[in-house]
């Protein structure tokens, strides 16, 4: 018997089912792979996604039964959270690929970010798999134990919210911050395990781990339950926070975040050994010099990157980057803001294009960012609006991707609106600096 049921998830894009079974082996060969999802209900197995060294054997009694067989040669990576596929890019560009075959298995909730990733990733030469659906749904054990020992590097991204001020830094109460917590579960249970069997661990856990979140994921209570249980498990654990990639390479935007490494004890050597660091954690105290972000913009702009009427008597709020200023290069003081999932949308989500410096001046109660400013006390709001609007312009979508260390032949489906592509970009990570970081785990 086959039960078809409706998949909890919170991205509304179309309906997704999950497969349970009771009796599956009669109905395997009907079903695709890309329709094997897996998950747990009571004591019944779900059928997994269908990996490429995960085989279903003989079902008994409406149990499967699994053969795991580690295929030698072959690089597992796990995305979770896996956006538009930001970690894959880094993981591409720190060249950490020390193995022939490499196997991708990337589980997001939200469709338009799916699409995307395959657009870019599912016909290049990797085996790649790209599930959709909560966290939540998925039997997550099976998928990093991918391999006998492991697979070889997890990469997160959890939701934000929860940790941030806009989010009401709502923690673990947070129905968002519910994914993380399954998977702190899964590391919880196998560090109970390894201390119940005198120090022998069955669950195979990943080799390597690397998490991203916002500045305050430090302080939240996921991360101290995190932290415990990698220890348990006999991780070496470095963390970083605020590292942003104007200050970290000279990239001339802001994004402070919080990144976790973790690898195993039995694999790897500390991250603490003396003379260890790279040249980049060395000079963080150190005065980076800037690029000139005109060499991130579009040569011709398109006309759709006007700011809306209705948003330009917010003008006093706008952050702003002068491109015209002679004084832009190797300038600290001109860096572009954080650009949020909101860009587009509010004033407060990022940066805006200065076109014509005449109607900006620094500002020193804003780290010396530029800011508009109206010299003429006779001129009226509304007037001063008017040549605002003539004055100003979105970052394009092309030009956050270079910013945020995306190269110009990734695509959007052409079904994704500029506000769409706005929002996945705000939600992923900076390329630039998760790829320094993955080279530092994998040294």
């Amino acid at each position: 018997m086959l039960l078809l049921e409706r998949a909890s998830a919170s991205s509304k894009c179309y309906p997704r089912f999950l497969l349970t079974t009771q009796n599956v082996q009669e109905k395997r060969s009907v079903l695709s792979r890309d329709t094997l999802i897996c998950r747990r209900r009571g004591n019944d197995r779900a059928l997994l996604p269908r990996c490429a060294n995960v085989n279903l054997g003989e079902t008994k009694n409406g149990d499967e039964t699994v053969r795991e067989e580690e295929q030698r040669g072959v690089f597992e990576v796990v995305e979770l959270f896996s956006g538009i596929g930001g970690m894959r890019l880094a993981l591409e560009r720190a060249n950490v690929f020390n193995k022939s075959e490499v196997h991708f298995t990337a589980i997001d909730n939200n469709c338009n970010a799916n699409a995307v990733y395959k657009a870019n990733f599912m016909n290049l030469s990797s085996e790649t798999r790209v599930l959709e659906g909560n966290i939540e749904s998925f039997d997550v054990e099976r998928l990093l134990a991918s391999s006998v020992d492991g697979c070889e590097i997890l990469t997160l991204s959890p939701p934000c919210q929860p940790y941030t001020r806009k989010g009401k830094n709502r923690g673990e109460k947070d129905a968002r911050s519910t994914a993380l917590a399954r998977i702190i579960d899964i590391f919880e249970d196998a560090g109970e395990e390894k201390e119940e069997s005198v120090g022998t661990r069955t669950t195979a856990l990943p080799k390597r781990i690397l998490l991203e979140n916002v500045v305050g994921f430090e302080l939240g209570t996921e991360r101290e339950r995190f932290i415990e249980a990698l220890k348990k498990n006999e991780y070496h654990v470095k963390e970083f926070v605020g590292l942003s990639p104007e200050t970290m390479l000279g990239v001339p935007v802001k994004r402070p975040r919080y990144y976790l490494l973790a690898r195993r004890k039995e694999l790897f050597r500390s991250f603490d050994i003396d003379g260890d660091d790279p040249p980049w954690m060395k000079s963080q105290n150190v005065t980076t010099a800037v690029e000139d972000i005109a060499q991130y913009l579009d040569k011709e702009v398109d006309v759709g990157l006007d700011v809306e009427e209705k948003k330009i008597k917010y003008w006093k709020f706008f952050d702003v980057v002068n491109v015209s200023s002679s004084s832009s290069k190797n300038n600290t003081d001109n860096v572009a803001s954080t650009f949020t999932s909101g860009y587009g949308k509010t004033v407060f989500s990022g940066s805006f294009i200065l076109k014509n410096g005449d109607i900006a001046k620094r500002d020193v109660n804003a780290n010396n960012a530029y800011r508009l400013v109206k010299d003429d006390d006779n001129e009226s709001d509304e007037d001063f609006a008017k040549r605002v609007s003539k004055s100003v312009r979105y970052f394009s979508p092309t030009e956050l991707c270079r910013l945020h260390g995306i190269k110009d032949d990734f695509v959007f489906p052409p079904s994704l609106s500029m506000r769409q592509q706005y929002k996945l970009i705000g939600n992923g990570i900076s390329v630039h600096v998760v790829a320094k970081l993955l080279e530092y785990l994998f040294k």
